[in-house]
């Protein structure tokens, strides 16, 4: 009898084992979702409210579900069904809410490329725009930045932004020489500022201790 009551006991734990190890596999892949959503610099600000709200929520729809499932929530009540079903759709809808944007955000990027050509991440209009080459040059993607950088600076070559940028990157990969060329660039604009000018001599002395 005991060794019935141990096997019986033994088999409920296998039963628990493939759904705990299945939520568990669920919660890490929804993780790395919502990181994956909100990795880029400019989603960053509002990540880890998000992913809180989301867990929130998802927490709420667990419960429910598994009361339900228990029958500890009588559904043949027509107000307790009402309020579980809105329950369920404002928790659905909340999470939604959170994360449409960052995926509108994220599929923008795709389809300006698909428009307009060139590097998906740049700005479409006249003016110069380097926020995207330093969200890059911060990620560690200095190739994909310099392409950014290249790409603004074609519309206005001598822009002291995107020079002094695309120095600091050239700076970073270990390629002073080339920076030195865009600080060189850079002494060659008219009309600098006091500050610009002191900051491109600053730049040109380090390019030329690294080059030493």
């Amino acid at each position: 009898m005991a060794n019935i009551r141990l096997a019986a006991r033994r088999f409920e734990h296998m039963t628990w084992l493939p759904i705990v190890a299945g939520i568990a596999i669920f919660v890490l892949f929804a993780m790395l979702v919502m990181l994956a959503l909100s990795h880029p610099m400019d989603l960053r600000e509002t990540r880890w409210t998000k992913i809180k709200f989301t867990w929130l929520c998802a927490g709420v729809m667990l419960c429910l579900g598994t009361m339900v499932g228990l029958d500890w929530i009588p559904l043949d009540n027509f107000i307790v069904r009402y309020i579980v079903i809105v329950l369920f759709a404002a928790c659905v809808t909340g999470i939604l809410a959170c994360w449409i944007p960052n995926v509108a955000w994220l599929f923008s990027r795709p389809v300006d490329t698909l428009i307009f050509g060139g590097v998906g991440t740049q700005s479409a209009g006249h003016i110069p725009e380097y926020k995207y080459a330093r969200e890059k040059a911060l990620e560690g993607d200095f190739k994909e930045a310099i392409k950014m950088c290249q790409w603004e600076l074609s519309k206005q070559p001598d822009n002291y932004e995107g020079l002094l940028l695309l120095a600091t990157i050239h700076m970073e990969m270990k390629n002073p020489k080339l920076a030195l060329a865009q600080v060189e660039l850079i002494l060659k604009i008219p009309h600098l500022s006091e500050n610009q000018e002191r900051e491109a001599l600053h730049a040109k002395a380090e390019c030329l201790n690294a080059i030493h």
